[in-house]
């Protein structure tokens, strides 16, 4: 047994220059393959769905599995692997001697120093940072307290973290104590868009890991000229690895024969989401019968509906449903029941939509911003019409319009590209086998790897 401290030295100055075993592992001892993910809820509550997706495909390829979370929720709503345990990371961390650890780093260089940053940055931004930095502070030592035992033993152990924040800094802090481990992170949209947020130690977090896998070719590029001027040498660490979706029933959506043009819509009811300019432009097109479906919720649901019903009004053939937050049997279930014509993505800022690709997996083209890596999904002429950054709802209704005016043999070529690029590109299964076998490479020395 190593006696290590359980305390997490936030002023420890990390020497990651290179990744030495200072904790040798005894030669010739059967190991076991050990992932240990890092969410921020998983697998209770709602959210992070797409990582049931991703844990459903790749478990059979560990002998165990740590889940570690860091949710307040209890009540366990996804997928748990049977050779999987779950952490929660709040009954680890030690409520008031945790705390006061968390205030007390702070004050040292390492955190100053994320400050000053911040200050200089975007001092609009203070507060913010200052509450992630005690969340690292808070949450950093009980992540290194869970992975601990777990790297004290002979195991070939990899370190996940399914964002790219807190797990990867926890991650770095253990590599400067000499465990070893190979450590992997997944970076989304806010988490990689250095525009979006100061996210603090995002270079002591990308210092620590092998790999660091963008679910897009735009955020690969945020974390290339944001953070990677300074550390070059990890540069050969990063990677694109797409998420993706299922069809489970392989069936298509149906399209419109009767002269209405059905829109969908898939998004939390937020500003970024623009829905005020979807009913703007839905307003104001040429198409003379529209019924538009919107899912998900969220706090401006009230008022986009009194929107959207003031808006409406004023423009016979228009019709609108909002069927609120609904899981995705729910809404698969539409796409594949009721007939659909053309999906709407009008975000002001993206990762990569999910919701593209669900549109995709049914045949159904979008219209999009050209945000994150929107373009990366939707090829103007092609699958959907890509408009600019700055499109605005005279932009979409055009848009909008176009599709509707576009002979039926085009749009039909349209569902069937959206459905192509749904099986070349989006299909989960292919994606998340792809992304095992590359986090599983060079996992451990001399260990074989599950086929």
């Amino acid at each position: 047994m190593i006696n290590r401290p359980h305390s997490f030295r936030a002023n420890t100055r990390l020497d990651l220059s290179h990744h030495a075993p200072t904790h040798a592992q005894p030669p010739n001892v059967v190991r076991r393959s050990v992932l240990c993910c890092l969410y921020s809820n998983y697998p209770f509550g709602v959210g992070e769905e797409f990582a049931e997706d991703e844990l459903r495909e790749i478990w059979r390829d560990f002998d165990e599995i740590l889940l570690l979370t860091l949710g307040k929720s209890t009540k366990i709503t996804k997928f748990v692997p049977p050779n999987a345990r779950i952490i929660r990371l709040r009954d680890v961390a030690h409520g008031f001697r945790s705390t006061l650890r968390a205030l007390a780093a702070l004050a040292t260089p390492e955190y100053l120093a994320e400050i000053r940053t911040a200050m200089l940055c975007c001092p609009t931004s203070l507060i913010s940072t200052l509450r992630w930095l005690f969340t690292y502070g808070y949450f950093g030592q009980a992540i290194m307290a869970s992975v601990r035992p777990v790297l004290r033993h002979p195991n070939c152990v990899l370190l996940y973290s399914y964002w790219f924040t807190i797990g990867p800094y926890a991650f770095a802090h253990l590599r400067a104590e000499g465990y070893i481990f190979k450590a992997v992170a997944r970076a989304h949209g806010a988490d990689c868009f250095l525009d979006r947020q100061h996210l603090p130690f995002r270079e002591v977090g990308l210092s620590g890991l092998d790999e660091l896998h963008s679910i897009s070719r735009a955020g690969l590029q945020q974390i290339s000229t944001g953070v990677l001027p300074n550390l070059p040498a990890c540069q050969t660490n990063l990677f694109v690895s797409h998420l993706g979706v299922h069809n489970p029933r392989h069936l298509r959506s149906a399209y419109s024969q009767d002269g209405v043009i059905r829109v969908v819509t898939c998004s939390s009811i937020i500003r970024v989401k623009r829905l005020d300019l979807i009913i703007d432009a839905l307003t104001s097109c040429t198409a003379k019968t529209i019924q538009w479906d919107h899912f998900g919720d969220g706090a401006l649901r009230k008022r986009i509906h009194l929107l959207a019903a003031e808006r409406f009004a004023s423009r016979p053939g228009l019709s609108f449903s909002f069927h609120g937050q609904v899981d995705r049997a729910t809404l698969f279930a539409f796409y594949e029941s009721e007939p659909i014509d053309l999906f709407i993505n009008f975000s002001d800022s993206e990762g990569i939509p999910v919701s593209i690709m669900e549109a995709f997996a049914f045949g159904v083209p979008a219209v999009a911003r050209d945000v994150g890596g929107c373009g990366e999904l939707v090829i103007d002429g092609e699958n959907g019409m890509l408009l600019p950054s700055n499109s605005g709802a005279d932009d979409l209704s055009a848009a909008i319009s176009r599709f509707c005016d576009l002979p039926l043999t085009d749009r039909l070529k349209m569902r069937d590209n959206s459905f192509e690029a749904f099986s070349s590109n989006w299909d989960a299964s292919a994606n998340f086998r792809r992304f095992s076998a590359q986090i599983r490479s060079r996992m451990c020395p001399g260990y074989i790897t599950h086929d």
